[in-house]
């Protein structure tokens, strides 16, 4: 660094690759910046790539199907749920109603933008929720019936 400053500004010509160098350099800072990927979209991801290998879709489902249908969605407690999905360390269960399929979350809705949900559906054709406590959610789909979804921000 010391000598690069004093190339700067000695009358040489080390002066004028040293003006040169910082030239370049604050012509490929923005490039380099606006190539960055996105940090958000690269945690989702990340997000897809984990739940898609570590979520077993058909064991949750198969659970689900020996259950009886309930009229309202329900949090399930860890005694309750499948050893599969208590393996995932989830904070938050939810079965939705009429064995619709199960919303898994991590993370918390008072922590803004800090909660992640994976819905595995009951079949292929079923649509993640809609409701108000899924408003901030854009689903997306990993799999057949198979969705995730970070808090957005906006």
């Amino acid at each position: 660094m010391f000598l690069a400053i004093t190339a700067f500004f000695a009358r040489s010509a080390a002066r004028h690759f040293a003006r040169g160098a910082l030239v370049v350099c604050l012509a490929a800072a923005p490039l380099t910046c606006a190539s960055r990927p996105d940090p958000d979209a690269r945690y989702m991801d990340g997000f897809e790539i984990w739940a898609g290998t570590h979520i077993s879709e058909d064991a949750i489902r198969k659970w689900q199907s020996t259950r009886a249908p309930l009229s309202a969605s329900a949090v399930l407690a860890p005694a309750q749920q499948p050893a599969e999905i208590v393996s995932l360390r989830p904070d938050t269960v939810t079965e939705l109603a009429m064995n619709r399929g199960v919303v898994l979350e991590w993370g918390r809705l008072a922590a803004w933008g800090t909660s992640r949900r994976v819905f595995v559906a009951a079949d292929d054709t079923t649509a993640p929720p809609t409701a108000d406590e899924y408003v901030h959610f854009l689903w997306k789909m990993i799999a057949p019936g198979v969705y995730v979804a970070v808090q957005d921000r906006g």
